[in-house]
């Protein structure tokens, strides 16, 4: 009977049993808590001395709703699990409930900063419940949207649409564009996100002054994406998860191909580790290309400095941007950037974690730039070299991190 048991309830919590072992669930759990926590921390010293509470937290949420449109894609699709899946061949619930328990603690982790700066001394209850609320709604519109977009996104590809923006570009290429026509429905959504959670977090400023309730909006909004929810998923989710697996192998349909970066661009890297690092960077360049993303997050931080923002906000954007950039490296612990065990024949785990802190270390110029800058233009919220010394040792946690759950996990498999 326990047995019974213990089969149903493996065949609720995944799409195919077996699919996350005891061990990764704990470590997911050990990492969300440790993320949870930096979150609480940095908030806290961002949030001193902050008066007007409301008018923080709407504004997180606006760049949160940015932060989502622009990173939804590149954290969901493809799901890692596609093969595996295509053979289980689950329902379309188990599929949707499936990528939801991937979404949704980034979803609720970003609502930590809402909940601490509304429950400094005194507890603002409300502003706490209708904040979280909002940063859920505008997290399950990212998902919902994403999730969605395969078969637009193949007809953009296919030239079923979009034909008046590619006769446009023909009669003026100066305005071409440098990513797959397929990907065109992506951007729309990632200004279509942007805009909507930015309208809930200034409709939810407005309600906060004029004590109105911001329940009824937020109500209409879950409602909308329930109804949405009861839609057939299988067939989207393939549609989806195959057309950015497809784009990450190539880019198609630009007639241009954003060149990798070459061998010799590793020059300061110690020669035994140039070639898995070169490896490594031209992978994850073409899944995620990381220095457009720290050039973005560089000119917020440089932004807030300049427009006067206190110096725990500048602080704490700097931190994220130092967190953020390294914890890209994760992606090598998928099989499609690396795959296991090939990565063993090759060079050692070892090999690899030193490999990976190297890969991590290419954008700390970057960082040191930024520190820099906001030292010059805002409140100096620390030295460089506490900033630089603060880039290399996540850098060195993060790879160790990977290493642990990539190359020493199959390693104890094959033992």
């Amino acid at each position: 009977m326990e047995r019974d048991w213990s089969i149903a309830l493996a065949l609720m919590a995944s799409p195919v049993p077996g699919l996350f072992s005891p061990a990764r669930r704990v470590l997911r759990a050990v990492v969300w808590m440790s993320i949870v926590g930096l979150l609480v921390l940095l908030t806290l010293y961002a949030s001193d001395g902050v008066e007007d509470r409301a008018d923080f937290v709407w504004r997180f949420t606006i760049w949160v709703a940015f932060g989502l449109g622009i990173a939804t894609p590149h954290i969901l699709l493809p799901d890692p699990h596609l093969r595996l899946l295509q053979l289980a061949n689950p329902t379309g619930q188990r599929l949707y409930r499936h990528q939801l328990e991937r979404w949704i603690p980034i979803v609720l982790a970003l609502g930590v900063p809402s909940i601490v700066v509304a429950a400094r001394p005194p507890v603002d209850w409300a502003l706490m419940a209708e904040s979280v609320g909002a940063t859920l709604a505008i997290g399950l519109l990212a998902f919902d949207a994403y999730a969605r977009v395969g078969s637009r996104s193949w007809d953009w590809q296919d030239d079923r649409r979009g034909g008046w923006l590619k006769s446009f570009i023909k009669k003026a290429p100066l305005f071409r564009l440098f990513v797959p026509y397929g990907l065109v429905p992506g951007l729309a959504l990632t200004l279509w996100i942007a805009l909507a959670g930015s309208v809930l977090a200034i409709a939810g400023r407005v309600s906060t002054a004029q004590d109105w309730p911001l329940w009824p909006v937020l109500i209409g909004a879950f409602l909308l994406l329930g109804l949405r929810a009861r839609r057939p998923f299988d067939a989207d989710f393939y549609a989806t998860n195959g057309f950015w697996a497809e784009t990450f192998r190539a880019a198609l349909g630009t007639e241009e191909e954003r060149e990798p970066a070459s061998f010799d661009a590793v020059y300061w890297v110690p020669a035994p580790l140039k070639p898995s690092v070169w490896a490594l960077l031209v992978s994850l360049d073409r899944r995620l290309p990381l220095g457009r993303f720290i050039l973005v997050g560089l000119v917020v931080v440089v932004g807030l400095a300049a427009s006067g923002a206190p110096s725990g906000v500048q602080a704490a954007a700097l931190a994220l941007l130092i967190l953020a950039k390294n914890a890209a490296v994760a992606l090598t612990a998928s099989a499609s950037v690396l795959p296991r065990p090939w990565s063993l024949s090759v060079q050692s785990a070892v090999r690899w974690f030193g490999a990976r802190v190297f890969v991590n270390l290419r954008w700390t110029l970057l960082i040191a730039v930024g520190a820099l800058l906001v030292t010059w233009l805002g409140d100096p919220p620390g030295s460089l070299l506490i900033w630089i010394g603060a880039d290399v040792g996540v850098s060195v946690i993060a790879a160790a991190l990977v290493t642990l759950a990539a190359e020493s996990q199959v390693v104890r498999q094959l033992a």
